[in-house]
Formats: C-alpha cells, structure tokens, sequence
C-alpha cells in the first residue's frame, strides 16, 4: 500500500513539474523585453528585429506590445505554452508559443484572411 502510494505522488509531482523548469517558473518569468526575429504567414524573413514588450495586466492576462504600439495583443500562459491574439495590419492573428528553459520563446502564427501558414517568431529576453 505505501509503495503503491509512494510511486502515486511520484507521477504526479511528475506531471505538475518537468524537472528543474516547472510551469510556475514558466509563468512567472513571461514578462519583460524581447527582441524578436521571424518570417511572414508567406515564409519570408522579416526586414529585421524588433522589440516586443509583455507585461501582466490586473485581469491576470498579458499584454503583448510590439515595436513600441504597432501591434498589441492579450495573451495566457498554459504550463510551457504561451497563447495570445493581435491585430496586425488590420488582420487579427493568432499566435502559439514555447516558452524554452532558457526564457526565449518560440513561436507559430496565423493572421485571418493570408495565404499561408509559415509565421514563425523567436523572442530572446533582453
């Protein structure tokens, strides 16, 4: 019974923690600077980098602020998953991230209406 028992709490201090990075680490450390880097919905490489500011709103959201006010967004940590929504030219667009041990965060995104799927960003603390 205490074996069975033992191994129980083991699992599930497995699931809530992956090793030394843990998703409160993950969550608390979101915001902050970034430089970022990317490619278009089309593939292509952005001109270069830009800044993308997050901080946490009273809601408990993030707010996402891309080269100081060109795009803004909301967004929610989930374990090591960053997700949050903007406007972007106009379009809204989606975007799905890591958030990697080292505090970067990668990044896939979709914008309403564009042909193709190939928006890809990685954000590197300041």
């Amino acid at each position: 019974m205490l074996r069975s028992l033992a191994l129980g709490m083991m699992v599930a201090l497995s699931l809530t923690a992956s090793g030394p990075y843990s998703v409160a680490r993950a969550e608390s450390s979101i915001a902050g600077r970034y430089t970022y880097t990317g490619t278009d919905t089309d593939g292509s490489a952005y001109d270069g980098a830009g800044e993308v500011v997050v901080t946490k709103a009273p809601s408990g959201a993030y707010e996402i602020v891309y080269d100081g006010g060109a795009y803004t967004g909301v967004g929610q940590v989930t374990g090591d998953t960053f997700s949050f929504a903007s406007m972007a030219e106009g379009k809204n667009s989606i975007s799905i991230g890591t958030i990697r041990p080292d505090g970067s965060i990668v990044t896939r995104w979709w914008r309403y209406k564009d042909n193709g799927s190939k928006g890809t960003e990685t954000w590197v603390r300041k």
